[in-house]
């Protein structure tokens, strides 16, 4: 049960840290 919780927060840390990869990619695109 905990492992289930542990996964969940590492893929919404993850999904957090995608978003804030990509606008900083396009930044440097344009």
């Amino acid at each position: 049960m905990q492992q289930l919780m542990l996964k969940w927060v590492i893929g919404k840390r993850k999904r957090e840290y995608d978003k804030r990869k990509i606008p900083n990619k396009i930044e440097k695109l344009i």
